[in-house]
């Protein structure tokens, strides 16, 4: 992680001399423009009050007026090439922030949660603040979040797992890439353009279709207007009748375009607000050229975007040229032109035309295209994570294993300073791990750690442990669940009812010989008294386990561990405890959440009572502050 912090820092003192070099170049460049147009001005009034007379008068406001337009035409490239500057320094800035797990600092990634997977993402942290796609995704365009989020969410098949590791660890050093891909999607997410409607305007109907008549009358109109502009000017033509006509006609295409233009332009704002958003993917698409033609998923994206006559860039090209057209009226002088050659020809109807006609060749390989950008920038994310996390490793799938095997298992979320890792080992079917501990021992860190690096593995990418070998799993979880005065549910109803979710799956999952059910239950059913408690959680855990589930169940009923029903189908491992006195004679808990084989020996509550003002000067009877019974 130092080498990459290093590397971050390195390029962040680069980019902010160059940004400052900009800034002193663009207070400089205004500076000489404003002298330009200052000799502009006097050589103009020279000219005007006869000063300047003959080649003079001419050629002295000229001069400082072109050199005005060149020092224009440069500032703006020096304040473009300063904004993306600006992007790639708040790029790197973002990658040490994401290193040391500043989560306040990162923004947030928008993606909506499925309602169906609502309680996976909310017990493992996989979306939101603090959550494992502010950690790995690095995509900015909404088909590229969306894509990373499905992957986080939707286990793939062991087969393409194996492909995306490898285009992972194909693309870990490409430093440079990775950069200029977020600069590139950074901007694609910027422009007004939105993708989605990008893509239904592909594959939807054709809009001249449904009014050829329109197309014809655009050419017909177009063709008379030109032939009474040309007529107009021959000698002995009845201008009279061609003016007349002329002017009639122009008329009718002023109302043509007062009822047709609203139509029109929403078509050209849904493919390209403007000309600039269509160049920016053809960039994007364009970065896939440097991709190894030798690896399978980055082949497949290559062959996608840059190979073939009718390729991506080639298309979006000549889309762009197209866009350019449809957006005159957006420039500033442009808008007068547009105008003349709307009233006049029906220029909306023509560009409209040439559109559609794009649409028809290309429109059908759109999402295709958009698709591949979308898993370009996941498996980009994925190899920032590999980049960063450099001890992490690719964990084996094994098709024919029941059981979930790792050594030195971390959380990946947090800092890699404060990260305790154990050897976990979880199944094989009908059994299952019972961790039991004190308050704050480590025993939920734990199933979120399992929970988290079985997601990562799934999703193809490295996993916070030292070796990790797994079947191909359906990850269910019940840790955070919470009553609903809205539903009019209680705490305890809503976890039956989560339970019940996962029985059920597991009872579905019985009959798939490819995909095991892996189970995270966190102090589950703690709604009710206790001795209806255990044999609940006993009921629930027999269910499970029946069903050839594999899983790990946290609590504090030390006593579950000796349930006739389970005792021979559970491992036990503990958390614990233990005491110093700070410098100021007072007793601090700590923990070294290191995993113990066996039963905990030891409980915490009444001694956090105590530590808290709330305790008995005597222990109550049958009470014992440090040892259970």
């Amino acid at each position: 992680m130092k080498d990459c912090q290093s590397q971050y820092k390195a390029r962040i003192r680069s980019l902010e001399e160059v940004i400052a070099w900009r800034n002193r170049s663009c207070r400089l460049i205004q500076l000489l423009r404003s002298l330009l147009f200052l000799l502009f001005a006097a050589c103009l009034v020279a000219a005007l009050t006869g000063n300047l007379s003959g080649l003079l008068a001419y050629v002295l406001p000229g001069l400082p007026l072109l050199a005005l337009f060149a020092t224009a035409a440069y500032h703006e490239t020096v304040e473009s090439r300063q904004r993306s500057d600006q992007i790639r320094l708040s790029i790197n800035q973002q990658q040490i922030r994401r290193l040391e797990r500043d989560w306040a600092a990162l923004p947030q990634v928008p993606f909506e949660v499925p309602p169906e997977a609502a309680c996976l993402s909310n017990d493992l942290d996989l979306f939101g603040k603090a959550s494992l796609m502010k950690l790995a995704c690095i995509a900015r365009t909404p088909l590229g979040i969306r894509k990373m989020g499905q992957w986080l969410l939707e286990p793939c098949s062991p087969e393409e797992i194996v492909k995306r590791q490898r285009a992972v660890a194909e693309l870990k050093d490409e430093f440079e890439l990775r950069e200029e891909l977020q600069l590139l999607s950074h901007t694609v997410a910027a422009a007004q353009t939105d993708p989605g409607e990008l893509l239904a305007w592909a594959d939807g109907n054709l809009w001249l279709d449904r009014r050829k008549w329109l197309l014809w009358f655009g050419r017909l109109s177009a063709a008379l207007v030109l032939c009474c502009l040309i007529g107009f000017f021959f000698p002995g033509a009845p201008r009279m009748i061609l003016g007349g006509l002329g002017l009639v006609l122009v008329i009718i295409n002023i109302g043509f375009t007062v009822f047709y233009s609203g139509s029109i332009h929403s078509i050209f704002n849904a493919v390209g607000y403007r000309q600039k958003d269509v160049a920016v993917f053809v960039d994007l698409f364009r970065l896939s050229s440097r991709l190894s033609e030798d690896d399978a998923c980055l082949g497949e994206i290559r062959q996608e975007l840059v190979s073939g006559k009718n390729n991506a860039v080639s298309a979006t090209g000549n889309l762009r040229t197209i866009i350019g057209m449809a957006q005159m009226r957006r420039s500033g002088l442009m808008f007068l032109v547009y105008i003349l050659f709307q009233f006049l020809f029906l220029l909306d109807i023509h560009t409209l035309w040439w559109l559609e006609k794009w649409q028809r060749k290309y429109g059908m390989r759109v999402a295709a295209w958009l698709h591949s950008v979308a898993t370009l920038e996941s498996l980009v994310s994925l190899s920032n994570l590999a980049f960063h996390q450099n001890d992490w490793v690719f964990p084996s799938i094994d098709t024919r294993a029941s059981q979930v095997v790792s050594e030195q298992i971390g959380h990946p979320l947090l800092p890699d300073q404060q990260r305790v890792c154990n050897d976990v080992e979880i199944g094989p079917a009908d059994t299952m791990l019972l961790v039991t501990g004190s308050n704050m021992s480590g025993k939920s860190t734990l199933l979120r750690s399992i929970g988290l690096n079985c997601v990562l593995a799934q999703a193809g990418s490295v996993v916070c442990a030292k070796s990790m070998s797994l079947p191909p799993l359906r990850i269910e979880t019940s840790m955070r669940i919470g009553d609903s005065i809205s539903d009019g549910v209680s705490f305890f109803m809503a976890e039956l009812k989560r339970l019940r979710q996962i029985a059920r799956e597991a009872e579905q999952l019985e009959k798939d010989p490819e995909r095991v059910l892996l189970f995270l239950l966190d102090e589950i059913l703690q709604g009710t008294n206790s001795r209806e408690r255990q044999i609940a959680v006993i009921r629930v855990c027999e269910h499970l386990l029946e069903s050839k589930a594999i899983g790990a169940i946290s609590t504090h009923d030390l006593e579950l561990a000796e349930a006739d029903k389970i005792r021979s189908r559970c491992r036990t491992v503990h958390f614990r405890e233990f005491f110093e006195q700070n410098p100021a004679g007072q007793q601090e808990m700590k923990f070294d959440y290191l995993m113990r084989q066996g039963t905990s020996p030891t409980t915490n509550a009444l001694k956090l009572l105590e530590m808290v003002g709330l305790g008995w000067k005597e222990d109550p009877p049958g009470a014992d502050s440090g040892k259970s019974g």
